[in-house]
């Protein structure tokens, strides 16, 4: 067996335990100082599993999940760490629902990195307090509904909402690979044109969105 790779100190990179083997050694007390959690893609854990080990950790700055199991046990105890996180990544995370997502983006001062599956455009219009103002960083599906608006007014409504963001150097709004969704229309008449008051961002990704977007769009 391949001895683990070196972690630097307060890291903990789940391949060598069972999630509960892991909360045994949390809860005993010997990993108080632990401030970074990254479970990778493929290690099967419980919901419960997980929410174990967030109520027992003191102090999260760095939460990295890339499975499906993540679910509302674990965001119960996720939320004791709200004020501390600046790394949260979700991806994968099937049950990680818009809710969750929405309660997140208005709710964790200090975040700086967001990743997770999908948010409705609902979500984002209705919210009720400012998004994380410190997002450098924000990867996050932002699913449309012609039912609720019109495709062009959600997404001015939702350009407002993300002019406020200060720091967004990277904004990704692509679903999960092989997926195609209707998301935040890309068009200057649809408000595009307010994103250039984000003085810092750099890429705008959307690959896997329908979009109708004319040459004067692309200038």
């Amino acid at each position: 067996m391949p001895k683990p790779s070196r972690v630097p100190p307060g890291q903990i990179q789940h391949s060598y335990l069972t999630l509960s083997q892991m909360s045994r050694v949390i809860s005993g007390g010997s990993l108080q100082r632990l401030e970074h959690f990254i479970i990778s893609s493929g290690v099967g854990f419980k919901d419960v599993e997980l929410h174990v080990c967030l109520g027992e950790i003191p102090r999260l700055v760095n939460l990295s999940v890339a499975a499906r199991d993540f679910g509302h046990l674990s965001f119960k105890n996720l939320v004791l760490h709200f004020d501390t996180l600046r790394h949260l990544s979700l991806t994968r995370c099937r049950h990680a629902t818009g809710a969750m997502v929405q309660t997140i983006l208005q709710s964790c001062p200090q975040l700086v990195f967001f990743a997770a599956p999908r948010i409705e455009a609902s979500q984002i219009i209705s919210r009720k307090r400012s998004l994380c103002l410190g997002l450098k960083t924000l990867k996050v599906c932002i699913a449309l509904n012609s039912e609720d608006y019109s495709i062009g007014l959600q997404s001015r409504m939702i350009y407002v909402q993300l002019t406020r963001l200060t720091q967004p150097e990277i904004l990704n709004i692509a679903p999960d690979k092989g997926k195609v969704v209707q998301s935040l229309d890309l068009r200057l008449s649809s408000g595009l044109y307010q994103l250039s008051s984000l003085k810092k961002l750099q890429e705008l990704r959307c690959n896997g969105t329908i979009q109708r977007i004319s040459f004067e769009d692309v200038q």
